[in-house]
């Protein structure tokens, strides 16, 4: 039983491709071992490389939707899987400021259909209300000689990644940083698609 049940889990040989193949392999197995493998429990596993990574990429596919005024906003880890399948899509747009795929909001149906029968994962996330909203357009950044100053408030994503940088002085209208810190700084807003307004 033991070399029955390895062998239906192994599945059947790369060459053995065709029912016919199948039914041969079978019979060949019964007659060369003396054990009936069960056709219906065997897994076909014929399957190149490239099928292989693409279940691989499947298996890590996750989209976050953001639904703003007549818009679906996509956002997700660079997969050449989901953006082929957005792209299938009329009326889907990239935003290169943001790294950003929109769907029109009309189209869901279709986009979850898709999703759905590729088995990518997706998750929905609530509109911001107006001021939030409005807070997340940008955030006003001073440059100084030496260190630069980001005036308050700023979006909360962004609050929680500096309130944990060491300040050389804070105020409640602004934080100021050291300039060794402004590749950094920029590299946050990118991430967290906040826009920042430069003064000098």
């Amino acid at each position: 039983m033991f070399l029955k049940g390895k062998q239906e889990a192994d599945g059947y040989p790369e060459n053995v491709k065709t029912e016919e193949e199948k039914e041969k392999y079978i019979k060949d197995y019964y007659d060369r071992e003396g054990v009936q493998l069960d056709a219906d429990k065997m897994l076909f596993l014929y399957l190149n490389d490239r099928e292989v990574c693409l279940i691989n990429q499947f298996k890590k596919m996750n989209v976050e939707i953001h639904k703003n005024n007549q818009q679906l906003e996509l956002s997700f880890k660079f997969n050449k899987i989901i953006i082929e399948k957005i792209k299938s899509i009329r009326g889907t747009k990239f935003n290169g400021i943001k790294k950003q795929w929109s769907v029109p909001i009309e189209l869901e149906d279709e986009l979850l259909s898709i999703f759905r029968q590729s088995q990518i994962s997706y998750d929905f996330f609530e509109k911001q209300d107006e001021q939030k909203s409005n807070e997340n357009k940008g955030v006003i950044s001073i440059l100084n000689q030496d260190d630069f100053t980001v005036k308050l408030p700023i979006p909360k994503p962004l609050w929680s990644k500096l309130s944990v940088i060491r300040r050389i002085a804070s105020t409640e209208k602004d934080w100021t940083f050291s300039k060794e810190f402004f590749m950094d700084f920029q590299r946050i807003c990118l991430e967290l698609y906040i826009g920042v307004i430069f003064k000098v």
